[in-house]
């Protein structure tokens, strides 16, 4: 079984992360990992894996290195070569993500403020217009 750590930083230069804590076993199942920061109008942040079939979960963040029970975000991720979150590119108060194929093409998806449901449809973007179409 595979474990997974936290660094916690610790604003310090020179020793920016704390020593690690162990926050759980069986990530193997996982092929992808990302961190989100505030997702769903929660500031405890979360956890976005990816499993091997392609099926995206969250385990919504509850403070105090702690997570709630895994909630399916959907199928059909494993289209992305990487996936990775954007800290509220656009001033509504959520994080986005943003899953980029083989190719460099990035495809966003922006926070909805909604846990159940935390992103919408997602955009096509080429040819380095990431900035300008997420922030619109």
């Amino acid at each position: 079984m595979t474990a997974y750590a936290r660094h916690k930083a610790t604003g310090v230069t020179k020793a920016p992360f704390a020593p690690r804590t162990r926050i759980g076993h069986g990530w193997n199942v996982y092929d992808r990992i990302v961190a989100t920061g505030n997702i769903g109008c929660d500031p405890s942040g979360g956890l976005i894996p990816r499993d091997r079939s392609g099926v995206l979960w969250l385990y919504l963040g509850r403070g105090h290195r702690t997570f709630a029970t895994r909630t399916k975000i959907g199928g059909g991720w494993n289209t992305y070569a990487d996936l990775t979150s954007v800290a509220d590119a656009n001033g509504k108060g959520v994080d986005h993500l943003v899953g980029i194929n083989s190719l460099g093409d990035a495809k966003p998806y922006r926070g909805t403020s909604n846990w159940t449901a935390p992103y919408t449809r997602p955009q096509e973007l080429r040819g380095g217009d990431y900035g300008d179409t997420l922030l619109g």
